[in-house]
């Protein structure tokens, strides 16, 4: 559906979860059960407790979509990273176990796991 390169067969939703930390603070493990994530400010604030003034109010997206997530940065300032590499604003990547989502490259990032 999203034109992707392939990275990823399928997951098993049921395992999958965020690992958020900041500024290498303490982590927290949150699981991922809804088809679609916002993520955000008020995102950060609701699944972790965690405010940064650098993360866009609708920053990026996790979709999930049978076995298969996938994430985009929704054309957020401070950009959102995979892994390092800043991903183009309105650009589908699929995720797979262990990758690193940051947010503004400050220090806040994602591990998606399975």
């Amino acid at each position: 559906m999203y034109g992707l390169e392939s990275r990823l067969t399928n997951l098993d939703p049921a395992e999958a979860f965020s690992a958020v930390s900041y500024n290498s603070s303490d982590t927290v493990k949150r699981k991922i059960t809804r088809e679609t994530y916002p993520i955000g400010r008020e995102y950060l604030i609701e699944r972790a407790g965690l405010f940064c003034p650098y993360v866009s109010r609708q920053h990026a997206e996790l979709i999930r979509e049978g076995g298969e997530y996938i994430l985009t940065d929704l054309d957020s300032l401070n950009g959102t990273y995979l892994n390092g590499d800043r991903l183009i604003p309105g650009s589908y990547y699929r995720l797979v176990k262990g990758d690193v989502i940051s947010l503004a490259h400050v220090g806040m990032s994602f591990a998606f796991c399975v």
